[in-house]
This record gives structure tokens, C-alpha cells and sequence, in this order.
């Protein structure tokens, strides 16, 4: 019955991970459109006003930027993949696409380090794809 493939749907989809990126993304799309219609009012009312205000995003600080990175390095690292791409989207930073391991990421670990003054134990890291998070 239609029931029934429903349900059985519902349950792979939620087993393989899938429901929640989905539901995820819903979310990250519905903020930006959100977002977008925001922006867009205030934009319409400067332009009413004529206050010179910009009603855009603020630029962030740097150290905005490398705290939205190690809240997004965290998330990755414990799995919450679906919550790190709600923050890309919010905190408009790029994404590193299937949260894995890359040399951008990897870069971007190497700065945060540099950043932060921490130095890693390389005998705690070989081997590992997983490293500890920094935050």
C-alpha cells in the first residue's frame, strides 16, 4: 500500500542520514530566503527614507571568522553535518562540501592553528582522518 512505501521510505531515509540533510537544507534555504526578503524591506524603506543606512550584513571581524570556523570544525568532527551547513549558510562562510578532510579544510586547520598558537602532537594525529577538534 501507499502507507506502507511511505513508511518504509521514511525509515531508509532516516537510517542512511538523508532525512536529516534534507531537513537541514529545508532549514538553511528557508533562512536565506528569510534572510533575503529582510534585507530586501530594509532596502526598500532606505530607499523610502533616504537614511544612507546599508541594511546589509555587516562585514565580520576576523575573529568572528576564525570562531564561526572552530564552532564549524567541531560540529563536523562530531557528525552534525546538518547543523554546520545551517551556520555556512548564516555565517555565509564556504563549505567544505562532504565535511570530510580536504586540503582546503586542512589549510584552513593549518591557519586556525597559526591563529590560535596551538601546536598538534603528531603522534596523537597520525594516521587519524578525524583530528580533534580545536575549539
Amino acid at each position: 500500500t501507499v502507507d506502507e512505501l511511505t513508511t518504509a521510505l521514511k525509515e531508509t531515509l532516516n537510517r542512511r542520514g538523508a532525512l536529516q540533510k534534507i531537513r537541514s537544507s529545508l532549514r538553511a534555504e528557508a533562512f536565506t530566503a528569510l534572510q533575503l526578503a529582510v534585507e530586501s524591506n530594509a532596502a526598500e524603506e532606505e530607499e523610502e527614507e533616504e537614511s544612507g543606512d546599508s541594511g546589509g550584513r555587516l562585514p565580520l571581524r576576523p575573529e568572528n571568522v576564525l570562531i564561526d570556523e572552530l564552532i564549524r570544525d567541531y560540529l563536523e568532527f562530531n557528525g552534525y553535518r546538518g547543523t554546520a551547513s545551517v551556520l555556512e549558510v548564516e555565517a555565509g562562510i564556504a563549505s567544505n562540501g562532504s565535511g570530510g578532510e580536504d586540503q582546503e579544510s586542512g589549510l584552513c586547520r593549518e591557519i586556525m592553528k597559526l591563529d590560535l598558537g596551538v601546536i598538534e602532537n603528531d603522534n596523537d594525529t597520525k594516521g587519524k582522518t578525524n583530528k580533534t577538534p580545536l575549539l
